[in-house]
């Protein structure tokens, strides 16, 4: 994963852990939720930090879902904002980091994540 993937709030794997990302530079990401009360700083190159790949619960975690829709068994999705609708293709975007950027660059919002 490299450092212009992440976004803040992003969510990933860390040590099989969902985690939030809270800041990120060319090499170091730091997330919160691995230990208590503390960030962690992670080498981005870092075995145990992976992305979390869009499935139908992690679809289903998302509270927002009013303007996220799942078509064709999980191989397209619509994201729903008053300019239009948006179809996307999982292949295109199969992570949740990517989803949450892609939802922010479209409604300028937050998804709300409850994984």
């Amino acid at each position: 994963m490299k450092a212009n993937e992440f976004r803040i709030k992003n969510k990933v794997l860390f040590l099989d852990k969902t985690v939030t990302v809270e800041a990120v530079t060319n090499e170091i990401v730091s997330v919160s939720g691995h230990e208590r009360n503390r960030f962690t700083a992670v080498v981005l190159n870092h075995n145990g930090l992976k992305p979390i790949e869009l499935t139908e619960d992690v679809f289903n975690s998302i509270s927002y879902v009013s303007s996220i829709h799942l078509y064709d068994c999980l191989k397209r999705f619509v994201i729903m904002v008053e300019e239009g609708d948006w179809n996307f293709d999982l292949k295109d975007y199969p992570f949740l980091h990517q989803l949450q950027n892609l939802y922010f660059a479209l409604t300028g919002e937050e998804l709300e994540i409850n994984l």
